[in-house]
């Protein structure tokens, strides 16, 4: 895993673009590893959003859902314990991620108590697992289980830093389109050998960049990861068009 202070210095090395540091997480077998230190992290431990909802202990709007599109979201259908972004606003996902606690947590990190049950805490890089570290092929295999792969692009969304600029500027790096600047180019070579799983929306216009959305229509994206690209439509399955194994 990637230290928090890696995570870092790969934001300022992304300078202008301002895109998002995540820790590099290559299996579910590494995920599994950080919530063996999530655990000692004892009331403060996140808790499986499902879990909360199921369980009473919050219901949805209570902390920091953000719900755009009104009851039509993905926290109800979510297992896992781990983190979200609060919203689209931020391109990054350092300290811009969040998830439910024990109200008897004390580290919340900026975040507040709910009721007498369960609090909300902002998570930290190293201590606590995000959506956004899971590869783009681990992601497809969570929209099939949760069925949001009836609409792939509302988790994910919620999970991964996205670019400020739109695919079209850099699709010359996979091959296609114009050329880029030296200084695009350069980007691209960064977010490629970061191993941080980043969208880069078709369109950041309409209701992007955060106005509600992070992607304008169509609502497509493209998924880069290491060697890996994948093309994300609004509706239908992802696919990996460069960089997988087959």
């Amino acid at each position: 895993m990637v230290s928090p202070s890696s995570l870092r210095a790969a934001c300022l090395l992304l300078g202008t673009w301002r895109l998002a540091a995540a820790q590099d997480t290559t299996s579910l077998l590494q995920v599994d590893a950080s919530l063996g230190r999530e655990s000692s992290q004892g009331s403060c431990t996140c808790l499986g959003w499902k879990s909360v909802y199921q369980g009473g202990l919050a219901k949805v709007g209570d902390a920091r859902e953000y719900l755009p599109h009104g009851e039509y979201e993905p926290y109800t259908s979510l297992g896992e314990n781990y983190c979200l972004k609060f919203d689209f606003a931020s391109h990054t996902i350092e300290d811009y991620t969040w998830c439910y606690v024990s109200a008897e947590c004390g580290s919340l990190n900026g975040g507040s108590k709910v009721n007498d049950k369960v609090s909300w805490k902002t998570c930290q890089a190293g201590q606590d697992t995000l959506y956004g570290q899971l590869p783009p092929g681990e992601m497809v295999a969570l929209l099939k289980k949760t069925g949001w792969i009836k609409d792939p692009t509302l988790i994910p969304v919620s999970a991964y830093a996205y670019a400020t600029f739109e695919w079209d500027s850099v699709s010359a790096f996979y091959g296609t389109g114009p050329s880029m600047s030296p200084a695009q180019e350069e980007t691209m070579v960064r977010i490629r050998d970061s191993g941080m799983p980043t969208m880069i929306c078709d369109s950041l216009g309409g209701y992007g960049n955060g106005h509600p959305d992070a992607c304008g229509p169509p609502y497509s994206l493209k998924m880069v990861y290491k060697n890996q690209l994948w093309s994300w439509p609004h509706f239908g399955e992802p696919s990996c068009i460069k960089g997988c194994d087959k």
